[in-house]
């Protein structure tokens, strides 16, 4: 029995086997069907053990394993110095390693004998069933057989029987091919008065004279030369009927059609372009892509939906259908984010800060000289001229597009109070980043002009001078 390795034989579940004494795991060599493989990524070694990995899984249904020990024969395991203490699991490692390659030369020599005895009966039982060809002997063979070789060496005497005909035979031809200028047909393979001719990859079919190549198959295709008369269909399509459908069609070079078009797809090199009638040209420079109207109309693209995107297929309008339909405008990948701006039945609703030069409106102008001060109302214009104190001012409720005016044409201050109708409001001093304001009122000096525009629902934005 053998002492330096196991064999087992896998049922497709078991992953634990058992392993010979060793002295290291790097000792080990473990192989499935002869694939060698490797410790922890494909088993881990635990005592006399093997388990292979969850990654590897269970050798497979009646698969070889064999778990070989090769103990190491180029450096010692023991190391013995002077004055040292020696130890019995020193004395047993270094006895154990003479041990174990004395057993792996045995074991391997029985090993390698019975490989040969088991592969020379495997390869007689396979030549019978012919899953190999003999070297010696006769041997006949069904169905096909490929060589790896690049050629199939018969000697002048011998002969290849193809089937019952004594005559159709290989041995006597010693070149099959074209000559060194391809013009001139060599020896060939004869079938009836027709030639065959191999040659550089190439096939040759010949008809009577063996200068006259009729048909030529490469990688590349299939070359005629004459005449094609086929009777019957190619691929379905009738030859016959086909000549006479295409009889009297257009021009390939420069077509005119009449009727309906139907076509897997159509392309056009650059600077060419699609013309329907005189009014509409659609073009491509290479460079750039244009659909140009015209004619005296317009260029109207109608959908339910319309969207217009980038080369990202990041959304940059968005047009919705019906009565109610709007339009929305998008920056950057904001697709799933939101639009900026957005039209709806009574104005424009913008999302994130207006910057804008300037902003003209003609609101209903109210000035206030008392201390009676008004309820202020949404897209009117209220000019304080009373000096003879503070006058404090409520913003009202207004959703987006709405505004007010405030110009301070008095000696005091005026105040903006925001929390009783419970307005966010964000402000705006030239040369800061809008802020948010906390407190309840916000202040306007002396001789200031200050707008509030409402962004949405009860938020606006406030900016102008004296604002502090």
């Amino acid at each position: 029995m053998p002492f330096s390795y196991t064999e087992s034989v896998g049922d497709g579940t078991v992953t634990t086997f058992t392993a010979p004494p060793h002295l290291d795991s790097s000792h080990l060599t473990v192989s499935v069907d002869g694939a060698v493989k490797t410790i922890t990524t494909d088993y881990v070694v635990s005592g006399t053990q093997v388990t292979f990995t969850v990654s590897h899984g269970a050798p497979a249904n009646n698969a070889k394993v064999l778990i070989q020990r090769n103990s190491s024969r180029s450096t010692r395991l023991t190391d013995y110095s002077d004055s040292s203490v020696l130890t019995a699991d020193a004395l047993d490692k270094d006895a154990n390693q003479i041990f174990y390659i004395a057993q792996e030369s045995f074991d391997s020599s029985a090993l390698d004998s019975a490989q040969i005895v088991l592969n020379t009966a495997a390869i007689a039982t396979k030549a019978n069933d012919n899953e190999v060809v003999k070297l010696t002997g006769d041997q006949t063979i069904s169905g096909n057989k490929t060589f790896s070789s690049d050629s199939l060496l018969i000697p002048s005497s011998s002969v290849i029987q193809l089937g019952d005909n004594q005559t159709s035979q290989i041995g006597e031809f010693s070149t099959l091919g074209l000559n060194n200028n391809a013009t001139t047909l060599t020896d060939s393979l004869k079938v009836g008065s027709d030639n065959i001719v191999l040659h550089s990859g190439k096939t040759y079919f010949t008809s009577g004279s063996n200068s006259d190549v009729n048909l030529e198959v490469d990688n590349t295709g299939i070359d005629v030369t004459g005449n094609i008369t086929v009777s019957g269909t190619v691929d379905g399509v009738d030859i016959a009927a086909l000549n006479t459908t295409v009889s009297g069609k257009a021009n390939i070079a420069s077509p005119t059609f009449t009727g309906t078009i139907t076509a897997d797809g159509l392309t056009l090199g650059d600077n060419e372009s699609i013309n329907l009638n005189t009014d509409l040209e659609i073009k491509s420079s290479g460079g750039v892509s244009e659909i140009i109207e015209t004619g005296s109309g317009n260029l109207v693209v109608k959908a339910a939906d319309l969207s217009l995107n980038d080369s990202n297929n990041f959304r940059r309008v968005y047009c919705t259908d019906g009565s109610s339909g709007s339009v929305k405008l998008y920056y950057g990948d904001t697709s799933n984010t939101g639009s900026k701006l957005n039209t709806t039945n009574t104005g424009v609703n913008i999302t994130g800060t207006l910057n804008a030069d300037a902003i003209t409106s003609t609101p209903t102008t109210e000035v206030v000289s008392t201390n009676t001060v008004p309820t202020v109302a949404v897209n009117k214009k209220y000019i304080n001229t009373y000096s003879s104190g503070v006058n404090a001012y409520t913003l009202p409720t207004g959703t987006a597009g709405q505004m007010i005016t405030f110009v301070n044409a008095s000696s005091q201050n005026i105040t903006l109070a925001r929390n009783t109708n419970s307005i966010t409001l964000s402000k705006v001093i030239a040369g800061s980043d809008p802020a948010n304001v906390t407190d309840n009122t916000i202040t306007v000096g002396k001789s200031g002009t200050v707008e509030v525009v409402y962004t949405g629902t009860n938020t606006a934005v406030i900016f102008g001078s004296g604002l502090s």
